[in-house]
This record gives C-alpha cells, sequence and structure tokens, in this order.
C-alpha cells in the first residue's frame, strides 16, 4: 500500500507540471491514505486473557503518537501454529510492521526497540507451576542456590529460558508451549515459572494435569515486554513510543490496563 502510494505521488506531481489539477486533486487524497500497518493477530500467538490488551495497547498508541485523525488502519495477519520467532523472522524481512517481544540484547541488535514495559513489570513476577505431588520437595527452597537443584522448562526461544540457565539452572525446551505442560506432568523437568497474568489460566487449561502453584516462592527478574519494529521504519518507532509516552500522562494507558481482569489481578 505505501509502495502504491508514493507511486501515485509521484504520478501525480508529473500530471501537475502539465496542469491537470483536478486529477491530481483526486489522486492525493489516495496518496496521502493512511497506512495499515501489519501486525501478527494477538489471537494467533497469545492466551485469549491477554490478546486484546495487545491489540488495544497498539491502536491506543499508534492513534495518540501519529499526527492524522481517525482510528489508525491495522491489518491482523498470521495463521495458526505459527510460533512467535516466525513472526520475528517476518519483522526482519519487512513482512510485518510491529511486534511484541519480551526483551534480550539479541532481539534489540536486529530490531528497533520501543522501549516501554508494555505489561508494567507483572511478567517480571514468575510463579512456579509444579507437580502437586512434588510440593514437599520445594518447601526446603529459601533462595537461589537451592532452586537450582531442581530443574525447570521452557519455550525454545524464550527469553527465560536464557536467563534461566544464565542464574545456573538446567532448562528443558520445547518448541510449543502446550507440550510443556504435560512434558512438567510426565516429569521431563520439575517446574515451569509462569507470569502471574498468565498462570491461572494455564492452570485451568491443564486441570487434568494434576499440577498447582508452589504456594511460597516467586522467582524474579528483568524481562520488559516492548513492541519491536523494522530497523528501516525509525518514524514507526517514534510515533509508537511518543503515543504510550502520551497514553501514560493521561491516564488512558493506565485504563486499559486495569480494565483487563488479569492483569488489575496480578497487579
Amino acid at each position: 500500500m505505501r509502495e502504491r502510494a508514493a507511486l501515485l505521488l509521484r504520478f501525480v506531481r508529473r500530471l501537475a507540471r502539465r496542469g491537470c489539477g483536478l486529477l491530481v486533486l483526486a489522486l492525493s487524497a489516495t496518496a496521502t491514505a493512511q497506512p495499515a500497518w501489519r501486525v501478527p493477530d494477538p489471537a494467533l500467538i497469545e492466551p485469549a486473557n491477554l490478546a486484546g490488551y495487545y491489540a488495544e495497547v497498539l491502536r491506543l498508541a499508534l492513534r495518540k503518537g501519529g499526527s492524522a485523525a481517525g482510528e489508525p488502519q491495522i491489518e491482523w495477519v498470521g495463521g495458526r501454529g505459527m510460533v512467535r520467532e516466525r513472526y520475528r523472522r517476518m519483522l526482519a524481512a519487512g513482512e510485518i510492521d510491529v511486534l511484541w517481544s519480551s526483551s534480550t540484547p539479541a532481539r534489540e541488535a536486529e530490531f528497533l526497540p520501543v522501549r516501554f514495559n508494555l505489561l508494567r513489570g507483572v511478567n517480571e513476577h514468575r510463579l512456579l507451576l509444579v507437580r502437586r505431588a512434588d510440593l514437599p520437595r520445594f518447601r526446603g527452597v529459601r533462595d537461589l542456590r537451592d532452586l537450582r537443584a531442581f530443574s525447570a522448562g521452557a519455550g525454545t526461544h524464550w527469553s527465560d529460558a536464557q536467563i534461566l540457565r544464565a542464574n545456573g539452572l538446567r532448562v528443558v525446551t520445547a518448541s510449543q508451549h502446550p507440550s510443556l505442560f504435560r512434558m512438567l506432568a510426565l516429569g521431563r523437568f520439575d517446574f515451569l515459572a509462569l507470569g502471574a497474568a498468565e498462570i491461572d489460566d494455564a492452570l485451568q487449561a491443564h486441570a487434568d494435569l494434576d499440577l498447582v502453584i508452589e504456594p511460597r516462592l516467586v522467582v524474579r527478574y528483568h524481562q520488559p515486554i516492548y513492541f519491536f519494529v523494522n530497523r528501516r521504519q525509525p518514524a514507526l518507532a517514534e510515533r509508537i513510543l511518543r503515543g504510550l509516552q502520551r497514553a501514560a500522562r493521561d491516564g488512558s494507558l493506565a485504563q486499559v490496563f486495569m480494565a483487563h481482569a488479569t492483569l488489575r489481578d496480578a497487579w
């Protein structure tokens, strides 16, 4: 769409030099139309209780950060079964415009991060999902050194896996998120560290596996969730950041956050 608009604009300018003023006016409206930003469909990569939040925040940021009136145009893309790493490759290739993700040094080097923590840190407090029969084993855990006696599960491309390994824990990974819960139940590893905003829904979704939340322990680590854009689109990154900052100042971002029960309860 943006390429077509640029071609139309060049065509219009040539016509203007030839005196075709009426046609110039008609085509200029098309050439200046807002682009449709290509974004992964949150419903395909996020739990149902969080998908709407990311969509609302992106719309809010684009609206408040832009200069044009009206709702920003967003084209939701993707398909069932596509993992987040596939979307990162699409972002690198310019096939999508925006992606939200946990931040790592490698991701910040490859893409432009919009350094505004979208979940206000609630994802940085991790509760432990364990097998019910193993609860007595965890009673002796007092610190990180004690926790290193246990193995953790994580997604293959989760930044959590890197963080846990860097802190001396053994980590078992799986490429598909749902597989991790059955692997935990089968004893492939000892716990899943999940954010306070996701663990209750995960527990309900896998109620047949006899998993429970360890009631005493919280693991905390730095893991901001940012919007990322392609490095060739600095203006888009600036627009999103400007919109998020404005929304934070006027309270509209907090309203969106607290309107989602999962995030409100986690906070």
